[in-house]
């Protein structure tokens, strides 16, 4: 994330972060404690993210304890795969199609915050770059 704020360094774009553990228990860590996995542990290294990067508690994406955020955001943008059920480190009690699948999907807002796009978890800045100029240039 980053490098994708690297290249809108002139732009007004933000990411916000919501770490989620429903995925592999890969975010195990305490809420206050998510930057120094970040710098230390994964990619670590003394990584510092973009302060264009906020992050925010641990939620859950899916299942009965979902945020209304994200209830909101996935009722908004169509899944990103068909592919759901495949994995077996899913860690929630309801799996529908439009649930996120994995750490990672990317929701993209426009300026007033409506959901525009989404996602998967293997998409990378260059997938990202054309749908956010788009959005950047609607009048």
């Amino acid at each position: 994330m980053n490098a994708l704020l690297e290249l809108y360094n002139d732009k007004p774009v933000v990411i916000l972060a919501f770490p989620c553990d429903q995925f592999n228990l890969q975010q195990p860590e305490a809420d206050d404690e998510i930057l120094n996995g970040i710098k230390y542990v994964r990619p670590g290294h003394g990584f510092v993210p973009n302060n264009r990067i906020h992050y925010f508690a641990k939620s859950n994406v899916n299942g009965a304890d979902e945020t209304s955020l994200y209830k909101n955001l996935k009722s908004s943008c169509p899944a990103t795969t068909n592919m759901l059920g495949v994995r077996t480190e899913f860690y929630w009690d309801q799996i529908r199609s439009n649930d996120i699948t994995w750490n990672w999907n990317k929701f993209l807002l426009d300026k007033t915050g409506v959901p525009r796009h989404r996602f998967g978890s293997d998409s990378d800045v260059t997938q990202l770059t054309s749908w956010i100029d788009n959005v950047m240039n609607e009048k």
